[in-house]
C-alpha cells in the first residue's frame, strides 16, 4: 500500500487527488495550513510547506505538492527549492500539480506554451514562476520526481469521464484542436501516474480525448 502525503488536499486538485488515492486504496495523509473541512477518512498534519522537516515525510512513499501561490507567485519556485532540500538523499517520490505554460510548443524544445504571442498576459507571472519551480526540479540531484502538467484549459468542470492521455513535455491538443482536462480526469491520472516508475524525474503532461480510456 502507497503512502501518500498531500501537500494541499484542502484544494480543489488535492481534494480530488486525495479522493482518487483513497479509492485506490492507498494510505493517505493531508497536510494543510488550516483545518480540512468536514469528515476525512484520512490523517491530517497540519503545518506550512514551509515548516516541514524530513522528519514530516521521510515514512511517504509519495509527496504530492497540490499548493497554489496565486497572490505570492514567487513560492512556486521558493517552495519547490525547500521540498528538494528536504527531500534529498531520500526515496520519498515528489509529484507536482503543475502549470501548462512550461509546455514547450515543438520537439526543438525551444519554445514554451508561456512565451507565444496567444498566451493569456494576466497568467504569465505564474506560469514564469511555475516554471522556474520546474526548472529547479530539473537541476535538483539525489531527488525522485514527476512533474505533471494538466492541459491549457484546466477546470473544474467536465466531471470524470476517464477519456485521457498522459503526454510528455510538449504541448499537445485533442482531435478538435484543443487542450481541455477537468480536474477529475487530471486526478484520476495523476494518481495512475503515481503508480508507474516510468515517468520519474520528468515533465510529463494529460489532456482530454473523445472516446480514449487510459487507466
Amino acid at each position: 500500500m502507497l503512502k501518500v502525503g498531500i501537500i494541499g488536499a484542502n484544494g480543489q486538485a488535492g481534494a480530488l487527488i486525495a479522493k482518487a488515492a483513497t479509492v485506490r486504496n492507498m494510505a493517505v495523509t493531508a497536510i494543510v495550513r488550516h483545518p480540512v473541512e468536514g469528515d476525512t477518512t484520512y490523517p491530517v498534519i497540519q503545518k506550512d510547506l514551509f515548516a516541514l522537516t524530513q522528519a514530516d515525510i521521510i515514512d511517504f512513499d509519495v509527496l504530492v505538492c497540490a499548493t497554489a501561490f496565486w497572490t505570492e507567485v514567487e513560492k512556486f519556485e521558493t517552495s519547490m527549492t525547500h521540498l528538494i532540500d528536504i527531500l534529498q538523499g531520500t526515496s520519498v517520490h515528489l509529484m507536482v500539480v503543475g502549470g501548462a505554460g512550461s509546455l514547450y510548443m515543438d520537439e526543438s524544445r525551444t519554445t514554451r506554451l508561456k512565451d507565444t504571442k496567444d498566451f493569456e498576459p494576466d497568467y504569465k507571472p505564474v506560469a514564469d514562476a511555475m516554471t522556474k519551480g520546474l526548472e529547479k526540479l530539473k537541476a535538483s540531484t539525489d531527488v525522485v520526481w514527476t512533474y505533471v502538467s494538466p492541459a491549457a484549459d484546466f477546470t473544474p468542470m467536465g466531471g470524470l469521464t476517464s477519456h485521457y492521455v498522459i503526454n510528455g513535455d510538449v504541448f499537445t491538443t485533442n482531435e478538435d484542436g484543443k487542450s481541455f482536462l477537468s480536474y477529475a480526469d487530471y486526478a484520476q491520472a495523476f494518481v495512475t501516474i503515481m503508480t508507474d516508475k516510468k515517468y520519474l524525474n520528468r515533465q510529463i503532461s494529460v489532456h482530454h480525448v473523445e472516446n480514449i480510456t487510459c487507466l
